[in-house]
């Protein structure tokens, strides 16, 4: 069996100690032992959090009550025309012997009456109703980062006769990166829309009359006319027209509500708890040299 009990190796030692330091040889002692002795003791806690959120929300909307055109008309035309003759002529009387003899021309009678009437009634009317766009967005996001790393070292005893190196180290590292990017484009339109009412009426009315009642002629001639009568007598002539142009016109453009809306509610939430920790406990270190 080698060596001896770590008792006995420690009083050796000594032993030697003592004759070295009066300057007896250490040969005496070859069996004697040196005891050397080197803790390293390191403790590492490395975290690493990455949290990132993006969020993109993009709303369009459009009302429009539309593009409308409403068009009415009323175009009326009368023309009246009317020639009317009623004239007398000759009746002469030619003799050798006209006594007593009557001669004479009467005209005729013209009646005439012309009537013209335009009526007309125009209605453009356009009457749109609402119109409605919506748009509702929401979005909601949470992150939740909890824990870590955790480093512990215990050294409870180190003891150690002779030569002895104690190293003790412990680091703990905690990175930790949040980003949040929001983004909300909205967009809305409302419009009563590009309308259009038209209305027109036109009426025209023309009216030409020709009316002839004379009397001509009717002459007696001879060598004896005693007691003869001679004479013309015109005609009646009688003309009447009327026109009447009556027009109604009306345009009437009614737009509704146009309505457009958006809505757009993001919420972000990050949270980071817990970390790095690194914890080392060395009780005793008893290193003797």
């Amino acid at each position: 069996m080698r060596g001896g009990p770590l008792a006995s190796k420690k009083n050796m030692g000594k032993v030697g100690a003592i004759l070295f330091a009066a300057g007896l040889p250490l040969g005496l002692f070859a069996g004697t032992a040196f005891a050397s002795a080197e803790i390293d003791n390191t403790s590492t806690a490395d975290a690493y959090v990455d949290q990132w959120t993006d969020v993109s929300t993009i709303q369009d909307a459009q009302a429009n009550t539309g593009d409308n055109s409403a068009e009415s008309g009323v175009y009326g035309e009368n023309e009246t025309e009317q020639d009317a003759d009623a004239s007398a002529s000759e009746g002469n009387i030619s003799a050798e012997d006209a006594d007593d003899a009557i001669a004479g021309n009467a005209g005729g009678t013209n009646d005439q009456t012309s009537s013209s009437t335009n009526d007309g009634t125009s209605a453009a009317t356009i009457s749109t109703g609402p119109a409605s766009a919506t748009n509702t967005a929401a979005t909601t996001v949470g992150q939740d980062n909890s824990g870590g790393a955790s480093s512990t070292q215990g050294v409870t005893q180190a003891d150690i006769d002779g030569a002895g190196n104690l190293y003790n180290s412990s680091s703990a590292i905690l990175t930790v990166t949040q980003g949040a990017s929001v983004g909300t484009s909205q967009t809305a339109w409302a419009n009563t829309g590009g309308n259009g009412a038209y209305s027109s009426v036109g009426g025209y009315n023309g009216t030409g009359q020709y009316a002839n009642a004379a009397a001509s002629g009717g002459n007696i001639g001879g060598v004896d006319a005693a007691g003869s009568t001679a004479g013309n007598t015109g005609g009646s002539n009688t003309q009447g027209s009327t026109s009447a142009n009556t027009g109604n016109s009306t345009a009437s453009v009614t737009t509704g509500a146009a309505t457009s809306s958006n809505s757009s509610t993001t919420s972000v939430t990050q949270t980071n708890s817990g970390g790095a920790s690194s914890s080392q406990t060395v009780d005793q270190s008893d290193i003797d040299d």
